[in-house]
Formats: structure tokens, sequence, C-alpha cells
């Protein structure tokens, strides 16, 4: 839970960078037997004050996703995999907005067996969400599959961030 609070207010100063709040930048330099490289660490002061300026400043405005999902032939039941690919899509917008707040962790590697190169790459998000309102759900004929679109209030951010009573 810790870790993912830390990540939600990492995406959270990205966000509030606009509003004027004090910064630091510091560069670390980390050296390891295999490479030496420099990491840059931001830190920002979010006080009340601030705060209550996004409250204002964010009162209408949205994170927006689209997510989709073909629809499988898993079951003999159609009907159950239209639903299941629905919830598909419902859950890739999902991501696709927790995404924007949240950092996301990229681990690739590339494999060669026999002259053949294999390239693997997982992203893996970790984050809540409340208060998302479904905009639309369109089913595509043509392409068998289920597009939905959402959004989250912005200022849903600020409540998770009080919640939490991180700054």
């Amino acid at each position: 839970m810790k870790l993912m609070v830390v990540s939600f207010i990492t995406g959270l100063f990205m966000l509030v960078s606009f509003v004027g709040c004090s910064k630091t930048v510091t560069r670390e330099t980390v050296t390891t037997m295999e490479d030496r490289h420099t990491q840059t660490v931001t830190t920002t002061k979010i006080n009340d004050e601030v705060i209550q300026t996004l409250k204002t400043e964010w009162q209408d405005e949205y994170l927006e996703a689209i997510g989709m999902a073909y629809v499988g032939s898993r079951y003999p039941d159609v009907k159950r995999n239209k639903a299941l690919a629905l919830k598909g899509a419902k859950l890739d917008a999902e991501r696709n907005i927790v995404e924007q707040i949240y950092k996301v962790h990229i681990d690739a590697r590339t494999t060669m067996r026999d002259m053949d190169t294999y390239d693997y790459v997982t992203s893996e998000v970790k984050g809540s969400l409340i208060g998302v309102e479904m905009l639309t759900e369109t089913f595509n004929e043509a392409e068998n599959r289920w597009e939905v679109s959402i959004r989250v209030p912005k200022t849903t951010l600020i409540r998770i961030l009080e919640q939490y009573k991180v700054h």
C-alpha cells in the first residue's frame, strides 16, 4: 500500500507541476559493476494552499481513457463471450487511467537461441480508482470488439491524497 501511495504521489507531482509548487531537483549518480547512470529525482512540496488551488482549478477537469477488447470464442455461449469482452474493455480503460496517475514499471529482455531473437516486454502498474464514470459502451460489429470510454474527476486525485494524509 505504501508503494502504491508513493507511486500515486509521483504521478500527482507531474500533474501539479504547473501550479507553482516549490521544487527541488537532485541529481544522483548510481554506480554498479555493469554500468554507471545518473538519475534525476524531483521533490515537490504540496501544502494546503496548493491543495486548495488544485481543488478550484480542477473542479471541472477529468482524466479520460478508452479501452478495447475483442470478443473471443472461449465459451460456446456467444452472449457470455461478449459480456467478458465488455468487462475486458472496461478493465483496459481503467488501466489506461491508472497509467496516467501512477508510474508504470517496464521489464524488457531479449533472448537469442539458434540465431533467432525473441523480445519480451511486460509492463505493470498498480493503483486504485474511485469515482470512475462510464461515458460510452460501443460494440463494433465489423471488428467484433467492445470499445468503452471512461473518465475520473481530477478532484478525485486530491481526495485520494487527503485520505492517506500524505501532504
